[in-house]
This record gives C-alpha cells, sequence and structure tokens, in this order.
C-alpha cells in the first residue's frame, strides 16, 4: 500500500519558514541569561562561614529562575544570576545563599547581600 502525499507549494513556504523560527524559539526559551561584568565577580558561599563573620551585612535578597521549558541546572544558574545582579545593586561584593526551594522547572534562592572587601 503506498502513501501520495501532496504538499502544495505555499505550504511548503511555510514549513521552511516556522520550523527556524520555532527551533530559535525553543533555544532562546532554554539560555538564562549571562551575569553582567561586575555580577560575575561577586563571591558566592553556600553557607554562613568564618570567612563571612567580619563582613558587613546589606540585606536579604532573593533570586529567581525558570520557566516552562527549563530544567532545574537553568533555573540554578538564572537564580543565582539575579541573585548576583541584586547583591551589586546593593553595593556588595559577595552572596550567601541560605536556602534554595522550587520544583522540577522554577528555583527561588534566598540569602544575604554582603560588602567585605
Amino acid at each position: 500500500m503506498a502513501v501520495k502525499i501532496n504538499i502544495e507549494m505555499g505550504n511548503l513556504m511555510k514549513i521552511n519558514f516556522l520550523l527556524p523560527v520555532g527551533f530559535s524559539f525553543l533555544i532562546s526559551a532554554c539560555a538564562s541569561p549571562y551575569p553582567s561584568a561586575k555580577a560575575a565577580k561577586i563571591q558566592v558561599h553556600r553557607q554562613v562561614s568564618t570567612l563571612v563573620s567580619k563582613c558587613e551585612n546589606l540585606g536579604p535578597i532573593e533570586g529567581q529562575g525558570g520557566g516552562t521549558l527549563m530544567g532545574y541546572i537553568e533555573a540554578t544558574e538564572m537564580a543565582e544570576n539575579q541573585a548576583r545582579e541584586l547583591v551589586v545593586d546593593k553595593g556588595g561584593d559577595t552572596l550567601v545563599i541560605l536556602n534554595a526551594d522550587g520544583d522540577g522547572s522554577k528555583l527561588t534562592l534566598q540569602g544575604t547581600a554582603m560588602k567585605c572587601y
């Protein structure tokens, strides 16, 4: 049994246009933004330790990341980058992450902005 498929030229043009556009959307939806140059220099600690005991506490921060098509790693990167940017906004140089909460695709990091240097 043979199956005959007729594709009109107009439909083929739509497919050729929509495939790259759809693929680009999927790729961009999975990418997490890179931190700014200042935020990339922020020290990140995963717990309060003696290393930050003499630092000035600038207050709490909360970074959020994730989305529909993001996995846990991308959500973590996005949340940490947002938290780093908030530390920069407060004039700090160190981020202490105190808590991470979320599901498979969305994550919230809670921490403290600190000025150590």
